[in-house]
């Protein structure tokens, strides 16, 4: 089983990309979670990069950008990819499947009453392509791990 529930805040500005054969629509973004530690009762920031595919790639789009809360699910997805000094990197991202709350954007913590139902065959790369092969056919480098907050 590969299965995900996240929620968080976005660390940034989601951004919406078109696969260089005009396809299929990917946006990268990353959430920031508290992960409490009961040793140095602290909260500690983690940070996820996550994938979102066109309609729910769209959604996100409209709906979030820097500091919105958002609850989803989805799976682990392996990247593989060579960074500007040809160094094999390997990323694990967050391949969002579906979503169950976007913060309304005057940060009112209220439920806006959009759902995105679950992925399905019409709204997912996955279904006739592999995410990886799509992701490497979309613009430019869609590497996260250069633009984290930390």
């Amino acid at each position: 089983m590969n299965k995900v529930f996240l929620s968080g805040r976005l660390t940034r500005t989601p951004e919406l990309r078109t696969s260089k054969d005009g396809n299929t629509k990917i946006l990268s973004f990353s959430i920031a979670n508290n992960v409490y530690n009961a040793k140095t009762k602290e909260n500690n920031a983690v940070y996820f990069n996550c994938i979102a595919w066109n309609k729910i790639a769209e959604y996100i789009e409209k709906k979030a950008q820097k500091g919105t809360y958002i609850n989803f699910e989805g799976n682990l997805m392996m990247n593989e990819y060579y960074n500007k000094e040809n160094k094999k990197i390997n990323q694990v991202l967050i391949n969002v499947e579906k979503v169950e709350y976007i913060e309304k954007a005057n940060n009112t913590n209220h439920y806006d009453g959009d759902f995105i139902p679950p992925v399905s065959s019409d709204n997912s790369a996955t279904t006739d392509a592999d995410p990886i092969e799509a992701l490497e056919k979309s613009t430019d480098d869609l590497s996260l791990d250069d633009e984290l907050p930390f």
